[in-house]
């Protein structure tokens, strides 16, 4: 029976097999067991365990048994008798058998047993007594002394009867019992070790009204009481009190601090301050890093700024890391980075060791000044000096690796690789165990953060990467700390790939993508584009099926950029028809609305195919306009190139061009295109484009360049046409430049090359 009991009490309670098990195990032992083995020690065993699952009658019965105490006159009732065992219905001993005129006290001295041992049976014998014996108590109780009353109060708090507490204490004020200023303090006591704080500062009330005075020591507890409570201004009145009848203590003068830090009232810490040091206490670190923390957060950063200076001169023994790292933070705040800097270089000049939340401080106000190279500079201070960074150093890293892109050097690579496999690992540990906290201590140092911070670092880092190297580490991260990119990573890393021309690790890792069902990674369009541009860079064109056919599987709606780099690289690798399938697929439906850059792609394409496509690229120009997209000088210098030069159809780029897109959108060829136009075509239409030259159909005017190209239009090579051919609206576009010549009578200048034009003298 011992060791079924045994095992039953070492079991974790489970509900109502667990509760049977104790039961029948109890049973036995009381029942069955040899009288002579049924020692104190097993007795109280079985009064624990029962009390540990509410099973208050065998719990009384395993305590009163007559072998241990010799106050239950009657035997132990039978299982099949034994009354139900159920929470707060304990068997209650005869009131009548206790009550005896040889012991009156012998009820009083049970109750005060039973109510020792948080038997909740005390509190049924005494409301039982004295709903008996209410106008006769002292017949029945013998004594009412502040130990029965003291011990039931415990009992029902114990087990979370506050109302019978209420109702004792009622019933002492009823029977005239007088209540000590011992008895209220280990009623507070009482209260305060079940977080009870509202009881206990009730108490103080009823105190007053028995006409009591709390001493020092109770109104220590009341002030922490009322701070726990929530209620300051009586926590403040109980200190006033405790400043009169004695010296508080450091802890209480702390307590009223944190009552101030709370309002960020200054001034009422700064003569709390003043006070503590001329009543003879001497304010230890915790005390001064809460006043400095308090002007800090009130923007009182000269106010904390004095009082370290004062410590300085008097007391230099309670500064520490966190004041100064408190004062570098009340400069962070303001954006003063000259003056967190000067705190920084006082707290080496003092011997002290900066922590990381030194560095982490002057790192992001560096971050947040723009000054990228003292942020590089103090994360190198910080490894070299073996600081554990955290979150916060990942969060100023991946804000100035945002702002200084071109300014990454190899070093500075290698320390943010270096930092987020430290907090990666550091992360990794927290996760499986307790938490590591950083070295210095202090208001945010602890690495509680996300991962998010992390990644943030991670994304940057895969962004400003430049060297395949720099890669492989990033992949390596992403393998042994399992860090997922956002689409911007992972378009990044897809970029970085294609830069080092590893389209098959790109793809690769779009088939991971895939697999892992990342589909808020999938659907992204601007991962695909950087795919399409690295299978563009590469000239694979196999790839770029594959991306364009998982683009479709993926659901990735495709947009203007995707329709440009498909066009251009289809294009440039001599595929026209099927850039033109892809145009036609991605426009057909209205999804995708060309521009004139995906216009001008195609139609350079056009001409530069062998043969040239000119009828294609009258139809492209006629869509374009349809479409009301607005065409270029780029656009308008394509279409007089392969019309007028390559195909000779120079009356439909005439049409086409000079007066319909000038007309409509106001846009022109370049002069280069209409001097190529002048010397790949006959002399009649070189002068008519001359001529339109000259009517500022450019925005540059005609010169001699387009003069000499007119002479030569249509002549074998090294032969010209005379000057008096030229029609005399050709000569009067513009003055002639001066070169070295010689002038003649009849107004003719002779070039140097041997060429002449003819100039009017009156010019």
């Amino acid at each position: 029976a011992r060791v079924v009991f045994t095992c039953a009490a070492r079991l974790p309670y489970a509900g109502g097999t667990h509760r049977g098990v104790i039961n029948v195990s109890v049973r036995m032992f009381i029942m069955r067991g040899v009288p002579h083995t049924r020692t104190r020690s097993h007795s109280l065993m079985c009064k624990s365990v029962c009390l540990s699952v509410y099973n208050y009658t065998t719990a009384i019965q395993a305590a009163t048994h007559p072998s241990i105490h010799p106050l239950q006159s009657t035997a132990i009732m039978p299982p099949s008798s034994a009354p139900s065992c159920r929470r707060g219905s304990p068997n209650i001993p005869d009131i009548d058998a206790l009550i005896t005129a040889e012991n009156p006290s012998r009820l009083s001295s049970t109750i005060i047993r039973l109510s020792g041992d948080r038997n909740l049976a005390a509190c049924r014998l005494f409301r039982e007594a004295l709903s008996r014996h209410r106008h006769a108590p002292l017949a029945c109780f013998g004594s009412l002394s502040e130990k029965m009353f003291l011990g039931l109060i415990s009992c029902c708090v114990h087990w979370g009867r506050d109302g019978q507490a209420d109702e004792v204490m009622e019933a002492m004020r009823e029977l005239g019992v007088p209540r000590s200023l011992h008895f209220y303090a280990a009623v507070m006591k009482i209260h305060a070790a079940k977080q009870h704080f509202s009881k206990a500062l009730a108490l103080y009330d009823t105190l007053v009204s028995d006409g009591l005075e709390a001493d020092s020591v109770m109104l220590n507890c009341l002030l922490h009481f009322a701070v726990d409570c929530g209620q300051p201004a009586r926590a403040l009145e109980f200190f006033d009190q405790l400043c009169c009848m004695a010296r508080p203590s450091v802890k209480a003068y702390m307590t009223v601090l944190r009552i101030h830090a709370k309002d960020n009232d200054f001034r009422s810490s700064i003569r709390l301050f003043r006070m503590m040091c001329e009543s003879g206490v001497e304010p230890d670190t915790l005390v001064l890093n809460q006043l400095l923390s308090i002007c800090v957060n009130a923007k009182r950063v000269s106010l904390a700024r004095d009082i370290i200076d004062l410590c300085l001169q008097h007391q230099p023994d309670i500064l520490d890391t966190i004041s100064v790292n408190t004062l570098i933070k009340g400069h962070a705040i303001q954006d003063d980075l000259p003056s967190a800097l000067d705190a920084f270089e006082a707290l080496k000049a003092l011997g002290m060791q900066p922590t990381t939340i030194t560095y982490n401080t002057l790192c992001t106000t560096a971050a947040k000044c723009h000054e990228c190279d003292l942020v590089w500079r103090l994360v190198g201070e910080m490894l070299s000096s073996r600081l554990q960074p955290d979150s916060y150093t990942c969060s100023a890293l991946a804000k100035t690796l945002q702002l200084s892109v071109e300014r990454i050097d190899e070093q500075r690579m290698h320390w943010a690789l270096t930092v987020l496999r430290q907090v990666c690992i550091r992360e990794r540990r927290r996760a499986a165990g307790p938490s590591v906290t950083g070295g210095g201590g202090g208001c945010s140092g602890t690495d509680e953060r996300p991962m998010a911070t992390t990644a943030a670092l991670f994304n940057a880092l895969l962004g400003v990467a430049r060297e395949a190297y720099h890669i492989d580490r990033l992949c390596d991260l992403m393998d042994d700390f399992g860090i997922k990119p956002d689409a911007a990573g992972y378009s990044s890393l897809i970029r970085g790939f294609a830069k080092h021309h590893q389209v098959d690790r790109a793809m690769n890792l779009i088939h991971e993508m895939r697999r892992d069902g990342a589909s808020y990674l999938l659907c992204n369009t601007a991962t695909y584009n950087s795919l399409l541009e690295a299978s563009a860079r590469a000239g694979n064109m196999r790839w770029m099926d594959r991306v364009l056919s998982g683009i479709t599987e993926d659901g990735a709606p495709p947009n203007l950029i995707t329709l440009a780099i498909v066009v251009k690289a289809y294009c440039e690798s001599g595929h026209l028809e099927r850039a033109m399938g892809v145009f036609e697929e991605l426009t057909a439906d209205g999804c995708v609305e060309a521009d004139e850059a995906v216009y001008n792609t195609l139609l350079r394409a056009c001409c530069s195919c062998a043969p040239p496509r000119p009828s294609l690229a009258l139809s492209l120009v006629e869509h374009m306009l349809t479409k009301k997209v607005a065409p270029t000088n780029v656009t308008a210098s394509i279409c007089v190139s392969l019309l007028g030069k390559q195909c000779g159809l120079m009356d439909k780029a005439f049409e086409l061009v000079l007066k319909r897109m000038k007309d409509d959108y106001g846009v022109t060829p370049s002069p280069q295109a209409l001097s190529s136009v002048i010397q790949g075509c006959n002399f009649e239409r070189g002068i008519r484009v001359f001529q339109l030259m000259a009517d500022g159909l450019t925005p540059v005017p005609v010169g001699a360049q387009d003069t000499r190209s007119l002479l030569r239009c249509g002549r074998p090579e090294g032969r010209h046409h005379s000057p008096e051919e030229l029609p005399l609206a050709c000569l009067h576009t513009r003055p002639w430049p001066r070169p070295p010549i010689e002038r003649l009578s009849d107004g003719i200048r002779v070039f140097a090359e041997g060429e002449a034009v003819y100039q009017p003298s009156n010019l």
